[in-house]
């Protein structure tokens, strides 16, 4: 299937649910879209008494971000700095319905969660620069 004829068959809002597989001659520049991964992630401060969810497309520079106080109000106020929870998502629009079905969850539901992955509460993120190095 050639892009325009599979674009035409789009509806209105793209979807990058399709496969890479099924479209050829994809232009440059929705190539990088098939590659990405997108993340839901939270962050909590040294005493686990405040939790961020937030969503990303790179991990790894979102989470230097918030240990840099560059991430706005909430994180830099309440020193959110400590990753204890992430999913992974192939799709944009999975990572986002994710996003807003978390952040409407209870403490204590997002408590679970994050016990779920991480029962110690670590910083998920210590060793990436060791092993980015």
């Amino acid at each position: 299937m050639e892009f325009e004829d599979f674009f035409a068959q789009m509806s209105p809002v793209f979807s990058f649910r399709t496969k890479r597989s099924v479209v050829k001659n994809l232009p440059d520049y929705l190539e990088p879209m098939w590659e990405k991964k997108f993340y839901v992630y939270m962050m909590a401060n040294k005493w686990n008494t405040a939790l961020y969810t937030g969503f990303t497309n790179d991990l790894y520079v979102r989470v230097k971000q918030h240990k840099e106080g560059k991430c706005g109000a909430f994180t830099s106020k309440y020193k959110c700095t400590k990753l204890v929870y992430y999913e992974e998502f192939d799709y944009v629009n999975d990572a986002l319905a994710r996003e807003n079905q978390l952040k409407g969850l209870s403490r204590e539901k997002k408590e679970t969660l994050v016990k779920s992955m991480n029962p110690e509460w670590k910083d998920l993120s210590e060793r990436w620069d060791q092993k980015n190095k």
